[in-house]
């Protein structure tokens, strides 16, 4: 029997999900720098919502990023995520007691299944 590697390139995970509400938050890493650049970000993010409003019959999914994250921000847009407002002085980044605003990008079911 030959041995299998399996190798992750990160995590992506939804939660906070409300079910009466019908809303809930994704999250998601791209850990290994080697993976970066290369649609990865994008595919999990495609494929959480899809599960999302498809299986858990979500009305609205968002995701927050540090402002300084330009390669999430690309790719929640690259699946049509849309920018709905900035939460200022929320995550500290690398230096201790540098605070950092954080972008929150929504979309709703209606516009996911219109893609």
């Amino acid at each position: 029997m030959k041995s299998e590697q399996i190798l992750t390139s990160g995590d992506i995970k939804i939660d906070c999900i409300h079910p009466v509400h019908k809303t809930a938050e994704i999250g998601y890493m791209i850990g290994d720098k080697a993976s970066h650049g290369k649609g990865y970000g994008s595919t999990a993010i495609k494929s959480i919502c899809n599960f999302g409003f498809k299986n858990l019959d979500l009305h609205r999914i968002s995701a927050h990023v540090c402002s300084l994250n330009t390669a999430s921000r690309k790719a929640l847009m690259k699946v049509n995520f849309v920018y709905e407002s900035t939460l200022k002085s929320v995550c500290i980044v690398d230096v201790p007691n540098q605070w950092e605003d954080s972008e929150c990008f929504v979309i709703f079911k209606d516009d996911w299944l219109q893609q």
